[in-house]
């Protein structure tokens, strides 16, 4: 089986129709695939093909989930001693659109993606973190998910990410806030809303109240995740 995908992998670059469009993916991604067709789809937008099976769309979704349990792991071993709300946080803070996007754009992925118009590519730069994560599928259903982990932790985690500044940025965020407040002249305050009991442990809600009225909310296991949450939602908010 490992000689079979050898030769294919041989056969595309050397002697297929398709040599060139597999020359640039190994040029782009770093390794050359097997099935080709999988990786033409992995770079069609649904604006070229509205059909199911002949779009990105289903190995979008598919590489969403792959990539967002490779960013999970990897926050778990990085960081042992962090809740379960930090990685969450940090895990949203880079599946997020915006930061999928810049990766994308980064690794010129729009030099290959095929839509209708390519207009389109100016108005929606969603279409470079969609297209990321279509990759990332194909990359699973070609050649497995200890490829596609090592791919994800080598082509886009160790160019891009900056775990230690995320970590610090997410550590911030509600000194950000304070500093926000007091720049604008604003009064702002952080109060507990409700406390409960969730899984047999106590459970907060926070408010960010900014001149008395109610901004945001944040959720956690503690009063510091939950400030934490809706200081992250208010910086998103005003732009912080």
């Amino acid at each position: 089986m490992c000689l079979k995908r050898l030769l294919r992998r041989w056969y595309n670059i050397s002697l297929s129709k398709d040599k060139v469009f597999v020359s640039s993916i190994r040029h782009l991604l770093g390794f050359i695939p097997v099935n080709v067709i999988l990786f033409k789809k992995a770079f069609r937008h649904i604006s070229k093909s509205q059909k199911a099976e002949d779009n990105n769309e289903r190995l979008e979704l598919l590489g969403d989930a792959i990539l967002s349990a490779v960013t999970m792991h990897t926050l778990y071993l990085k960081f042992p001693y962090k809740e379960e709300g930090f990685l969450s946080e940090m895990r949203s803070k880079f599946v997020s659109r915006e930061s999928l996007n810049s990766i994308g754009e980064k690794m010129n992925l729009q030099s290959m993606i095929e839509t209708n118009q390519k207009s389109i590519l100016k108005q929606s730069r969603n279409i470079l973190g969609n297209t990321l994560e279509a990759v990332i599928g194909a990359i699973y259903i070609d050649r497995g998910y200890s490829f596609a982990y090592s791919f994800i932790q080598n082509q886009i985690f160790q160019p891009y990410i900056d775990w230690d500044n995320m970590d610090e940025s997410f550590q911030n965020y509600k000194s950000k806030v304070l500093e926000f407040g007091q720049k604008e002249g604003n009064e702002v305050n952080f109060k507990v809303i409700s406390e409960t009991t969730r899984s047999k442990r106590k459970f907060f809600t926070v408010g960010i109240f900014i001149n008395d009225k109610l901004e945001e909310k944040g959720e956690g296991f503690s009063k510091k995740q939950a400030e934490q949450q809706a200081a992250r939602k208010i910086a998103d908010k005003f732009s912080i």
